[in-house]
């Protein structure tokens, strides 16, 4: 069933495997690819200066301590101490969030409302008076 289709699509393309669709055709990937090498030929040197070598990770005495972080995890602490302590800090961090989405909406709404052309006084009104 699968040949047979790609023997109608082959037929159907002039004997071309993909059709030569010239909308499919990205018109940018010559600026696309000039970008992409301009990057890695600018980064490169900043990875050298910032003396980035992911190598390391895998060196033998940097397995050997994440090998020990990983296995601190097993078997997970359950002690109540350990639970009630990480309840009050959940909590903390839901009340944090709930403060900062409280304030950031506090902002947000007055100031688009401000900025909103379409919502002023006069484009609901028609033009604004000299004089209240």
């Amino acid at each position: 069933r699968r040949a047979a289709g790609r023997a109608a699509r082959r037929a159907a393309t002039g004997g071309h495997a993909m059709p030569l669709n010239p909308a499919r055709h990205d018109p940018a990937w010559l600026g696309r690819l000039s970008l992409a090498l301009v990057a890695v030929v600018l980064l490169k040197p900043l990875l050298w200066a910032t003396e980035f070598k992911p190598g390391l990770l895998f060196e033998p005495d940097a397995l050997r301590v994440m090998g020990g972080f990983l296995r601190s995890f097993v078997p997970p602490a359950h002690g109540a101490a350990f639970l009630g302590q990480v309840a009050r800090e959940t909590w903390a961090t839901v009340a944090m969030a709930t403060a900062g989405v409280t304030l950031a909406l506090l902002l947000a709404v007055p100031l688009t409302l401000l900025g909103t052309r379409a919502l002023s006084v006069s484009a609901l009104r028609g033009r604004m008076a000299a004089l209240p």
